[in-house]
């Protein structure tokens, strides 16, 4: 059977999904939700668009070269707000989740040692 006519595995296609996942997953971890749309439109600029259409996003976005400039100047601040927004609400969860952990580990820790020293250890949440 010639190449053109052989299906691929579901199971492959869904590794590289995951693979694709966790590498996406692992940068907007690092540099945020900010970071991430920044390097994704750019991404997409490059791969996606012509040099004519590099030119005028350039000009529009970027060198304000147009006759709306103010228009695009507060649709630009307006997706930065948004975007910190959001971003701040991500991180937000983020830190509750990290918190929760922690006191739940440090509560079975304290528990381990009452256990350990075979009495009832005083803690500094409960004087």
């Amino acid at each position: 059977m010639s190449k053109k006519g052989k299906k691929k595995d579901p199971g492959e296609i869904q590794e590289h999904t995951l693979l694709a996942f966790r590498i996406l997953s692992k940068v907007f971890n690092d540099i945020g939700f900010t970071g991430f749309c920044v390097i994704f439109m750019t991404i997409m600029i490059l791969f996606f668009s012509d040099k004519a259409q590099k030119k005028e996003i350039i000009d529009t976005w970027i060198l304000f070269k147009s006759n709306n400039n103010m228009t695009y100047a507060i649709i630009i601040i307006f997706a930065l707000v948004i975007l910190l927004i959001i971003q701040q609400a991500y991180y937000r969860g983020q830190f509750k989740l990290m918190k929760d952990r922690i006191d739940a580990m440090a509560e079975e820790k304290s528990k381990l040692q009452s256990l350990l020293a075979n009495r009832n250890l005083s803690s500094s949440n409960t004087l």
